[in-house]
């Protein structure tokens, strides 16, 4: 391609040309994508380009056990003239499949890539796919009508802000185009109708914006480290509208994930919030509401998340901070509230009952593994629960830059984000200055036991021994650690399932995962899927049994060493017996544990302190009743099991607590 008229073959004058729309998914059920909606909406509000067309957009849940997806989409299709892709880190290998595959078929279709992964990366592009023709950089509402237009009338693509295409002696770039300072100038892909009632009845998950852009300069984040970007608002009216389109269409308990960068930094995001309270009611249906909360998150924060909480609408609520190492953040470029600050948040919190978690990054230049760990323990003494991401290099980010890679000798491998999904290979920082990858890999055990002996089986004893005995919860955690992952618990499974997880640090392939899918069940969320069946094994049947005496005589081993009341220990034990029965109500044709255990008053204030069970005033020094309850209603092992591991569920908190006169004072 160069840049004189575009090379569709000839069609009759004036006949419609098709464009395909196509976003590859990692999430099952999506029935819209909101990046394509724009475009679509963007072209059809245009008259004449809106004429030339014909445009359909397709979501296409990349099945990582389905190697045919891609060649079965591409069936569908029928010689189209433009096929444009949303294209992100987790989709580009699907992306550049499909694309390839289209090529072969039809060498006259043109071929448009566009999204924050290959923004400013068309030479990469080129090199990486030479199927592709096209790059669209940055924001492409107004971009992407301009290039049909132009591809239409066999225009000279050089006319056209903000794209790159082939030119005959390499890639040809035009001259950028500014950022749309008016947000309300994209048409509404709700309020046209592009997305359609019937396809809002049909998602799992609302994808929404109310804003664009982020103030902060992370260096790790393509949002505010890349774009260094004022916040855009839609206004106000369109939003409410838009809610309103939503509400009425969505099915009940559908996900509402807000993807603004900064959700409640803005005065009028309360009023966005009672507004969905609002709407909720009015529709009668429920919203599971979800966000990046304001990174610097404020009294507004907590205000905003308790209107939400109260409604019964949204769960945990981030506090993020990635680091709390003052010397690693400014290497970041990164403003975190103050350490003070965040256990006063934390504290707001915990009155309120809300629970919360703190996004952790392993990884970051300037971080040792102890000062990593330190950060881990000041979440969990705070009564957060830490979220931990391996450091992933996004293109467009500052850590890119080869002055970082040289400054910090960062050493980076090929790797999957998730180790369950092969496909979503990255460049995951293993090293650096401060790091060596023997660190990293410990950081990564440390991980995965917090994932599964704090998070799912025994935070209340973890959380007492911390409290009662002076001992660290991350001290535990890797006095745990060392159990599971020499011994496997003393389970043959266990130990099978912990030598495929480490085999992926060195072969990602799909062999190292078919244990953990035959132990998750075929319809298993694809996501941390060895952590998934650990927890499954441990919480049911009887080697989990076996496995289960192996922890608690080390976390029994641990209250002895510290001086910690044996009968105290085993009141605590028992209490994550009951959260660990609620895991298990979640596997069908399981015998529900209807025993109530019994926590003294001492023991349920000192964890209610913390956030690990719920705080009710006036309740603190009362003696409860712990007894698991049936999650299976709302959700399958799978499902729980990866809220867990985000921070959205807590097993213990889910539990019923009642006092000792059986008076109830919390779920």
């Amino acid at each position: 391609m160069n840049s004189g008229p575009i090379g569709v073959e000839e069609r009759a004058v004036g006949a419609r040309r098709s464009c395909v729309l196509v976003e590859f998914s990692i999430m099952p059920q999506m029935g819209y994508s909101l990046a394509m909606a724009y475009l679509r909406a963007s072209v059809e509000a245009d008259p004449e380009v809106g004429a030339q067309w014909s445009l359909s957009d397709h979501v296409v849940f990349q099945d990582v056990e389905d190697d045919t997806a891609v060649e079965r989409f591409v069936d569908t299709l029928d010689s189209p003239d433009v096929v444009a892709f949303s294209v992100y880190f987790w989709n580009r290998q699907f992306s550049e499949q499909c694309a390839t595959l289209i090529r072969s078929r039809w060498p006259d279709t043109v071929l448009v890539f566009g999204g924050n992964d290959v923004t400013d990366q068309a030479e990469q592009v080129f090199r990486g796919c030479p199927a592709v023709d096209i790059v669209v950089h940055g924001e492409g509402e107004l971009t992407f009508p301009e290039l049909l237009e132009a591809i239409y009338d066999g225009a000279n693509l050089s006319t056209v802000q903000g794209i790159s295409f082939r030119g005959d002696i390499g890639a040809v770039t035009t001259a950028p185009r500014p950022r749309i300072e008016n947000l309300d100038l994209i048409p509404s892909p709700f309020l046209t109708g592009v997305i359609r009632p019937e396809q809002l009845a049909g998602t799992s998950m609302v994808v929404y914006e109310t804003n664009r852009g982020c103030p902060y300069s992370c260096a790790f984040c393509y949002w505010g480290g890349a774009t260094n970007s004022k916040v855009r608002q839609f206004s106000t009216e369109r939003v409410l509208a838009e809610l309103d389109y939503i509400l009425t269409h969505c099915k009940d308990n559908t996900a509402l994930f807000i993807a603004d960068a900064n959700f409640g930094i803005f005065g009028r995001d309360l009023d966005i919030a009672q507004e969905l309270v609002r709407l909720s009611r009015e529709h009668h249906k429920r919203l599971i509401v979800m966000t990046n909360w304001a990174k610097n998150s404020s009294s507004k924060v907590v205000e905003i998340a308790s209107v939400l909480y109260d409604a019964g609408l949204t769960g945990a609520v981030t506090l993020s901070a990635q680091s709390f190492d003052a010397g690693t953040l400014e290497i970041a470029h990164r403003k975190n509230i103050k350490v003070s600050r965040y256990r006063s948040l934390q504290s707001e919190f915990i009155d309120r009952n809300i629970p919360t978690y703190t996004d952790l990054l392993w990884g970051l230049p300037g971080e040792s593994l102890d000062v990593h760990v330190a950060g881990i323990e000041e979440c969990l003494t705070s009564g957060g629960s830490p979220v931990i991401y391996p450091l992933l290099l996004l293109n467009n980010t500052e850590y890119t830059a080869a002055r970082f890679r040289d400054d910090f000798a960062m050493r980076t491998r090929r790797l999957p984000s998730d180790m369950s999904n092969p496909h979503l290979l990255g460049d995951v920082v293993v090293a650096h200055s401060r790091m060596t990858e023997d660190d990293w890999m410990e950081g990564i055990r440390i991980r995965f036991a917090l994932g599964v002996f704090w998070k799912c089986c025994y935070r209340a004893t973890i959380s007492y021994l911390n409290t009662a005995g002076g001992v660290e919860h991350t001290a535990i955690l890797r006095r745990l650690a060392d159990e599971l992952f020499v011994n496997g618990l003393g389970d043959k499974v266990i130990s099978a399932l912990i030598a495929d997880y480490l085999s992926m640090f060195s072969t990602p392939g799909f062999e190292g995962l078919q244990r953990a899918h035959d132990i998750i069940g075929a319809s298993g969320i694809v996501e941390e899927l060895h952590y998934q069946a650990v927890v499954k094994r441990l919480v049911f049947g009887a080697g989990g049994k076996d496995a289960r005496d192996v922890a608690e005589r080390v976390l029994r081993s641990i209250g002895r060493e510290h001086g910690v009341c044996e009968v105290d220990i085993s009141a605590c034990l028992g209490a994550d017996h009951a959260a660990m029965a609620t895991i298990r109500s979640t596997i069908p044709r399981t015998e529900p544990d209807r025993r109530p255990r019994h926590l003294p008053a001492h023991i349920t204030g000192a964890l209610r302190g913390r956030g690990v069970l719920a705080m009710v005033a006036g309740t603190a020094d009362t003696d409860v009743l712990v007894t698991a309850t049936d999650c299976g209603r709302t959700f399958s092992f799978s499902s729980y099991a990866v809220s867990i591991w985000h921070g959205s569920s807590n097993p213990l908190r889910d539990c019923d607590v009642r006092d000792s006169l059986a008076k109830e004072i919390g779920a």
